[in-house]
């Protein structure tokens, strides 16, 4: 398997994990809504904010690693 088709592989899986991000970060607001809450609990706020540190990383790497290519 060619390095530009393991690349690309990542970068679908990137995808797709943002969106399950997107999805979590739609789950947190309804339970926010549900439970009546002013502001999402900082643990929360936490988490999502690591997370997409995290995927901004990933991101990162790879558009470095396709530019070397």
């Amino acid at each position: 398997e060619s390095a530009e088709t393991q690349l690309d592989t990542f970068q679908a899986e990137v995808e797709k994990r943002e969106q399950k991000l997107d999805v979590l970060q739609e789950r947190v607001a309804e339970l926010k809504e549900q439970a009546k809450l002013q502001e999402t609990p900082i643990q929360m706020q936490v988490l999502e904010s690591e997370l997409r540190k995290k995927m901004f990383h990933v991101q990162e790497v790879y558009n470095q690693a396709k530019h070397t290519l």
